[in-house]
């Protein structure tokens, strides 16, 4: 293969790729509509092959500082060896992750569940958690090149002229 070929394929490649992000991003939403969190889909082919499943994830509940001056006051105060002109990042993880456990800091002398300013708990959005079987790969390939799977991929590769009605 020659430098143009490389680079056209890679071109190809690239377009592909940042269309498919599209189309997943897109599904991924349709999937947060159409289902609750813990669902779950087996995924098979026309065939009646199964090549995976969706499951609908919990979002993940993450802890993060969100005023830096409040935090570090808090730990200045209960923790002093802990500032060094800013928290140290092994010790904030630390609060994080009691924080996002117990909903805040327990205080471990009086057992006192005590909020820690400026670190807020968060939970993300579900999402989609696509599991493949160890032969979707091949089992997808061969559907493909049996034209089976047209429908589902087609609308992936329509350029925009098309989709608004401008081709021929």
């Amino acid at each position: 293969m020659n430098a143009r070929e490389l680079a056209l394929r890679l071109a190809v490649h690239k377009a592909l790729t940042d269309q498919l992000k599209k189309v997943r991003s897109q599904l991924n939403e349709e999937a947060r509509r159409e289902m609750e969190p813990g669902d779950r889909v087996t995924a098979k082919l026309p065939s009646g092959e199964r090549v995976g499943s969706v499951t609908m994830a919990q979002g993940r509940v993450t802890a993060r500082v969100v005023d830096e001056r409040a935090f570090t006051a808090w730990v200045a105060e209960r923790f002093p060896a802990e500032v060094v002109q800013v928290v140290r990042e092994s010790f904030a993880k630390t609060v994080l992750d009691a924080v996002k456990r117990d909903g805040g800091w327990v205080d471990k002398a009086t057992g006192e569940l005590v909020q820690v300013p400026g670190v807020a708990v968060a939970e993300d959005d579900p999402y989609p958690s696509v599991r493949l079987t160890k032969d979707a790969p091949q089992l997808i390939a061969e559907a493909w090149q049996r034209g089976e799977l047209a429908e589902l991929v087609g609308g992936v590769l329509q350029s925009r002229e098309l989709e608004a009605g401008e081709g021929s």
